[in-house]
């Protein structure tokens, strides 16, 4: 996790994630090549959390909301402007689970109670066996307007950090690290808390196992 506390440290200026990015564009072919741009403020569409997704889920915002309940980049305050294919890293609890959240409502009495700051649904199965730190891209607000319109660039963001905190961890001599594994038994998170949200009996977990983090748009 030392990995993790130095980038928390340096900051953004030494991260690199923006080349990473120009990177990986210039390995695409020109049919991939702008699927993974950043969509920009324009496409950063955040609801007035009263106001539902007025189509099915198939439908985009753009052909059924009004965007005069939008809440624009520069109305959210300071933290949420950035310039473009600059996206920032925030460090924080996790909440997963079995089910996509897309309730405002729901949304926001977790993030109060457990201070959560994103929500996804594969990590709490993994770190209950395996320690691991957990990296996400952000590419909707959990509410009912979640769309895909950001997959690609929070996948593209996501692998960045990940390549960026790799770049951080000193090389190691892969013998002796296995020797150290097989004699040391498995460390499992001790702060796991267990809650139920809307109408999913099945709950979902959040933990904060040194320092979980989120990556993605603002």
């Amino acid at each position: 996790m030392a990995a993790v506390n130095n980038f928390r440290a340096e900051g953004w200026s030494n991260t690199n994630i923006p080349e990473f990015l120009k990177q990986m564009r210039l390995k695409l072919d020109e049919r991939r090549l702008h699927q993974y741009d950043d969509p920009g403020p324009i496409r950063d569409k955040l609801f007035q959390d009263s106001y539902e997704h007025k189509g099915t889920e198939f439908d985009d915002c753009k052909e059924c909301c009004d965007t005069g309940y939008t809440i624009s980049r520069c109305q959210r305050g300071d933290g949420a402007t950035r310039l473009l294919d600059e996206p920032f890293v925030h460090f924080g609890n996790v909440a997963s689970s079995n089910q996509l959240q897309i309730s405002a409502t729901e949304r926001n009495r977790i993030q109060k109670e457990h201070e959560a700051i994103c929500f996804e649904m594969e990590a709490a199965g993994v770190l209950q066996e395996y320690p691991c730190v957990v990296v996400r891209g952000i590419c909707d607000y959990a509410d009912s307007h979640k769309n895909k319109g950001w997959q690609n660039y929070a996948a593209a963001t996501a692998a960045a950090y990940a390549k960026g905190l790799l770049a951080m961890i000193p090389a190691i001599d892969a013998t002796s690290s296995a020797q150290s594994t097989e004699r040391s038994s498995p460390q499992h998170p001790t702060n796991i808390t267990n809650m139920t949200f809307g109408n999913n009996a099945d709950g979902i977990q959040t933990q904060n196992f040194h320092g979980n983090v989120q990556f993605g748009r603002r």
